[in-house]
């Protein structure tokens, strides 16, 4: 699949789920509303009941009290009017009748001044909130008053019966985005493991072919020798044969080694080992294979006690593969320094190169299978792709630790942590 289109599949994909989320956020926006606007209903509704209960109880001949304990044939004012505990009773069994917030505040006002004449405990500004009224006239008709009703928790109420709803629509939304994420991720994985998988077949078939064609150019050389070659020149002929066969051998091997790691299906005959021995004998052996090199290594050796519990073939491997890498990526003379100290509880070994260095993004992806670094300007970098996460993948068998710290141009620091058991 192109580039192109995976990228229109993406910003498709992610326009219609922004699409989905931002219709849900306004169905649960209008949810909330409406569920607001039921709640005014009910307590209009409330209220409506609570005043045709006071009407009621005046119309079977209440009469109010005065000041004097006399009774009085007609009350003097709204409150002799209306019995306040029965209308505390009232307001809590219509409130309760129609599910409202049982928290909740009330005031008779005077309707053309709005001057309390009777409050609640926990009094509220009648204008600067949003309650609810009802016209007290039909009681008392010398004046006109009004009942206001206040649910300070009206917001919440209202959340927690929608609660449920809101929480699962909430869910659905981030599982749908989390599926989202990860489909994405997967797909770029896919796409960028497609890539890598071109490139180890590329490089696989270059590795290849070089000694194929070697081995089948001095192959048909010596089926065409006349009888009366020199014995040498057979011998040369042979050796280059050889040569090849076993740089094949070598990659297969490395090859299936890979499938091994991945798989799991290796042991480590650990041992008790030097650290500073195997890196002067590594160092030894690859003077030999970069002849072509003028190679200078510089030893530092701080660690005092350099004797770990490991497997001396993986070690040797490791300190192999990390400064073969930091010859081959190398544009002028190599220049490797090998360090080593102790930590509290093992041996760190740091391979400094002034290498061509790497930026933060390759340094994240350095020790993956078959990633390769970009090699700029240097062409004749070989190789599957496979040292760095074989590397990775040994050291941490043995309970240590690989990071890694380059500047672009500026070389690169590979730090390797064995534990002393």
């Amino acid at each position: 699949m192109k580039q192109v289109p995976i990228n229109l599949i993406i910003f498709l994909t992610a326009l219609t789920l922004a699409g989905l989320i931002c219709t849900q956020l306004l169905w649960i926006r209008k949810a909330l509303i409406l569920g607001q606007e039921q709640y005014d209903h009910r307590a209009n509704m409330a209220l409506t009941d609570v005043l045709d209960e006071l009407q009621r109880r005046n119309q079977l001949g209440f009469k109010a009290l005065g000041e004097s304990g006399k009774e009085l044939d007609m009350p003097v004012s709204i409150l002799d009017a209306i019995d306040t505990v029965f209308l505390k009773t009232m307001l809590i069994k219509y409130v309760d009748y129609h599910k409202l917030d049982k928290a909740f505040q009330y005031q008779i006002l005077r309707t053309e001044d709005d001057s309390v004449i009777l409050t609640s405990s926990g009094s509220f500004d009648f204008k600067n909130v949003e309650a609810h009224k009802v016209c007290l006239s039909c009681l008392w008709e010398k004046g006109t008053y009004h009942l206001a009703v206040y649910f300070p928790g009206k917001t919440a109420f209202v959340f927690f019966e929608l609660s449920l709803w809101l929480f699962l629509s909430m869910l659905f939304i981030l599982i749908i985005i989390i599926i989202f994420a990860w489909i994405i991720r997967t797909i770029v994985r896919q796409k960028k493991l497609s890539e890598i998988k071109n490139d180890f077949v590329n490089n696989m078939t270059h590795e290849f072919k070089t000694p194929i064609s070697t081995i089948s150019l001095a192959t048909e050389v010596l089926m065409n020798a006349e009888p009366a070659t020199s014995l040498d020149r057979m011998k040369k002929y042979a050796n280059i044969i050889y040569d090849e066969n076993q740089r094949l051998r070598v990659q297969v091997e490395r090859v299936l080694q890979m499938a091994q790691l991945e798989k799991g299906e290796y042991q480590l005959n650990k041992g008790k080992l030097d650290v500073h021995e195997i890196l002067k004998n590594t160092v030894d052996s690859l003077f030999l294979d970069h002849a072509g090199k003028n190679v200078q290594v510089e030893f530092q050796f701080d660690a005092l006690n350099s004797e770990i519990i490991a497997d001396k073939l993986h070690v040797g491997n490791i300190f192999s593969n990390l400064i073969d890498n930091a010859v081959k990526y190398s544009v002028n003379e190599p220049h490797i320094q090998c360090k080593t100290r102790n930590s509290e509880h093992g041996v760190v070994i740091a391979f400094i190169d002034n290498g061509i260095g790497m930026n933060f993004e390759t340094q994240k992806h350095i020790c993956d299978r078959c990633y390769r670094l970009p090699t700029g300007n240097i062409n004749n970098v070989k190789g599957f792709g496979l040292g760095l996460y074989y590397v990775k993948t040994m050291v941490e068998a043995h309970g240590g630790t690989v990071t890694v710290k380059s500047e672009i141009n500026a070389g690169s620091r590979f730090e390797v942590y064995f534990p002393f058991e």
